[in-house]
């Protein structure tokens, strides 16, 4: 038997409840549940915060869910230079995956008003794009070859991604986090 919507509410976990009351109910309007009322079950909840699963449109939609949940175990840093809760703070413009425990996948996310978000664990995470994947393997990158040109280094980095797109049938994201995560 399906569950009612508060019921469905009433499962998620405790800040989702608070994201979802904020914004659904900002001036006290209708009740969670009333507002929820006549939604598909699990896009009740992806309405509420402005969540999509992979693919399914919207901010982040173009990345699979592989490349997703690898960014959940490699546990990147959105600011490497920084030290403690500094280094694991999302700006505006930075997509974020979660899960909720009553849905199968995660979720993507955009942080697109000033607001604190903050990567917490296996909870919530930083998924880079690939402008900022590329960014980062150039830095690890000059870090491994300090000597060579910038030019001979993006050449260095476009043959690799392109081995990997043809080898493992890829997409540039995945191509580019294995390559950070391999040490450049």
């Amino acid at each position: 038997m399906p569950l009612s919507e508060q019921e469905e509410f009433e499962r998620l976990e405790p800040w989702s409840r608070a994201i979802v009351r904020q914004r659904l109910s900002p001036n006290g309007g209708a009740s969670v549940a009333t507002r929820l009322a006549g939604q598909p079950a699990k896009a009740r909840l992806a309405a509420a915060v402005n969540a999509r699963q992979p693919g399914a449109g919207g901010p982040g939609s173009h990345l699979s869910r592989g490349y997703v949940e690898r960014c959940q175990l490699a546990r990147l840093r959105r600011w490497p230079d920084r030290v403690g809760r500094e280094s694991l703070v999302l700006r505006r413009g930075d997509l974020y995956a979660w899960r909720e425990a009553s849905l199968p996948e995660a979720l993507i996310s955009l942080v697109a008003e000033p607001r604190l978000v903050v990567v917490d664990g296996d909870r919530l995470w930083w998924v880079p794009r690939l402008d900022e994947l590329l960014e980062r393997v150039e830095l690890a990158a000059r870090e491994r070859w300090p000597e060579e040109l910038t030019q001979v280094l993006r050449e260095r980095i476009a043959r690799c991604l392109a081995e990997q797109l043809r080898e493992r049938q890829q997409s540039w994201e995945e191509a580019a986090l294995d390559l950070l995560l391999a040490g450049w």
